[in-house]
């Protein structure tokens, strides 16, 4: 089971709101031609990146801000690397656009073996 994590869509204009959609509309197309749509979770994590940005004020003192940037980012995690291949060689095709990042995972328990 597919888990693709979606990092960083979450600006909140316009432009990254249809970005975001774009790019979850195009996970789910992946995921229904490879087979894997029914089983695989989808998941949108707010996340950015900062860092700190110098500026002089009117006196020319020095102040500090963090500033907060938004860096989309896609994670595919997995215990069936071959599976992970094969997503990310299908959002290659369709030119995605965003980092990928993916983790094979060592194991997976059921539900029904935690109860």
């Amino acid at each position: 089971m597919p888990n693709v994590e979606m990092h960083g869509f979450d600006r909140g204009n316009r432009k990254s709101v249809r970005f975001c959609e774009d790019t979850l509309w195009a996970i789910i197309q992946v995921l229904n031609k490879l087979g894997l749509a029914d089983e695989a979770v989808v998941t949108r994590v707010k996340s950015f990146s900062s860092y700190v940005k110098n500026f002089y004020g009117q006196r020319g003192d020095q102040n500090q801000v963090l500033v907060k940037k938004n860096t989309p980012f896609i994670r595919i995690c997995s215990t069936d690397l071959d599976e992970i291949q094969k997503i990310i060689t299908e959002l290659k095709k369709i030119k995605i656009g965003v980092d990928i990042e993916y983790l094979v995972l060592t194991g997976f328990i059921p539900a029904e073996e935690m109860k």
